[in-house]
């Protein structure tokens, strides 16, 4: 029996605890600050054991005192790099569903050295996307067809029957991080080229999207694309393009919410303001002069026009005080949105992903358009969609790991057959699986 640490019992953690008691016969250790997230995630298991602890700040006593097989990192991405260095020191394999970034890729020479794997990227997007297009990237190239174009798109959504606020969102993940989305800048290749977005701008570049039995949605291009052409080895596409859904509308708000600063980090004094209060002095007028017509004014639009009914929606033109007595435009907005933004009892979450290829096969003188859906929803009192698809993942990558099924080292990401092959079936056979079509589209 092998010993698994799992830190962090958040939003995600329930479906990868659980999959886990399910599936091995290992013993899961879960820590975590709240009690009440421990006890959710592991619902008394025999095989678990919950520790309440910092897991970020403690980290090093835990690897000291458990001597675990394997850590799944669960915390904040902030806290990916540390935890990977401290695995390495103690030559514990390791896995997380964050972005590989440039601190944690540094550690790819000493993490071979200890002859340990650090698998990051390892949740829904990144994760199962990495997983689906290597799998058909790799088959195209067997049949020696030419990848020109690569376009993905995900999105965590309410879903269609649930989708019922202004804001045509609401929260299965971290405010915070959907707010510092809105200022995040996007790079992706078109006709040969790359096209910088920089500071949100993306929010400006959105276009309608059909996708096939759910209808229609808008995206936009999301953080940077061009890393995807070496990860997935298409150096032959003159487009690859990543992006993220929403329902309609929501480009224009967050492009207007961005332009009037609302996601900004400086500091200032709230205490005692109210909403209403805090828009005057965003709009730069005092308390005399009308924050409606102000706020009309600077985003140039009426008092029906959709983006001003939703901002007074949210509640930035109400009497009511903020909850803060110090902060940032952003942790203000963030206030508004773990009141607003959230899912009722018995609603239900979406996921959706798809991918689009334009495929060359020069020796049969075809040109094809393949798409590759996933669409997975579930209810919000139990375990949603987005935890589902992003908890699942990395407790298959460690029961892979533990059964010595992936011999790779360093720091990786799932693009590897040993993974993706036999995640991809063991994520089928939880209901998480593609929908492929394709269309011949040219000789």
């Amino acid at each position: 029996m092998a010993q698994i640490l799992i830190l962090g019992a958040g939003r995600v953690a329930r479906p990868c605890v659980q999959y886990l008691l399910n599936n091995t016969q290992h013993m899961v250790t879960v820590v975590d600050i709240s009690e009440g997230n421990l006890k959710k995630a592991t619902a008394g298991h025999p095989r678990s054991q919950i520790i309440v602890g910092d897991a970020a700040s403690e980290t090093e006593h835990f690897l000291e005192k458990l001597k675990p097989d394997i850590v799944i990192n669960l915390l904040p991405a902030q806290f990916m790099p540390t935890v990977a260095k401290k695995c390495i020191q103690h030559s514990i394999n390791y896995v997380d569903p964050s972005y590989i970034k440039e601190e944690m890729r540094s550690l790819d020479q000493a993490a071979k050295e200890k002859g340990v794997l650090l698998l990051c990227e390892l949740g829904l997007d990144p994760g199962i996307d990495h997983m689906s297009a290597a799998k058909t990237i790799k088959s195209i190239h067997d049949q020696g067809g030419i990848v020109e174009s690569f376009w993905s798109c995900c999105g965590a959504l309410p879903s269609l029957c649930n989708n019922n606020n202004p804001f045509g969102y609401k929260l299965s993940w971290s405010p915070e991080a959907l707010i510092g989305a809105s200022k995040r800048t996007a790079r992706f290749l078109k006709n040969g080229e790359i096209v910088v977005l920089p500071d949100g701008e993306t929010y400006k570049h959105p276009s309608l999207v059909d996708v096939e039995g759910l209808g229609c949605f808008e995206e936009y291009a999301n953080a940077d694309s061009i890393p995807y052409i070496d990860l997935y080895g298409i150096k032959e596409a003159k487009e690859v393009y990543r992006g993220t859904f929403r329902y309609p509308g929501w480009c224009e708000l967050i492009a207007k919410m961005n332009e009037l600063g609302l996601f900004e980090t400086t500091e200032m004094e709230l205490k005692d303001m109210t909403y209403r209060e805090f828009m005057a002095k965003i709009l730069g007028i005092n308390q005399n002069e009308s924050v409606k017509e102000k706020l009309c004014s600077v985003l140039g639009r009426e008092t029906f026009s959709s983006v001003f009914l939703k901002l007074e929606w949210l509640g930035l033109l109400s009497d009511e005080k903020i909850p803060l007595t110090k902060g940032s435009p952003r942790s203000v907005i963030a206030s508004l949105f773990h009141k607003k933004l959230v899912f009722s009892k018995g609603e239900k979450d979406l996921v959706v992903m798809e991918h689009r290829y334009v495929v060359n096969f020069p020796e049969k003188k075809t040109k094809k358009l393949i798409k590759s859906t996933l669409v997975c929803t579930d209810s919000v009192d139990g375990d949603t969609a987005i935890a589902k698809t992003t908890g699942t993942p990395p407790a298959i990558g460690a029961m892979l790991i533990l059964e010595g099924k992936v011999k790779a080292k360093g720091v990786q990401a799932p693009v590897l057959p040993e993974i993706y092959e036999p995640s991809l079936e063991l994520l089928e056979k939880e209901g998480i699986t593609f929908t492929e079509r394709e269309t011949i589209i040219g000789d």
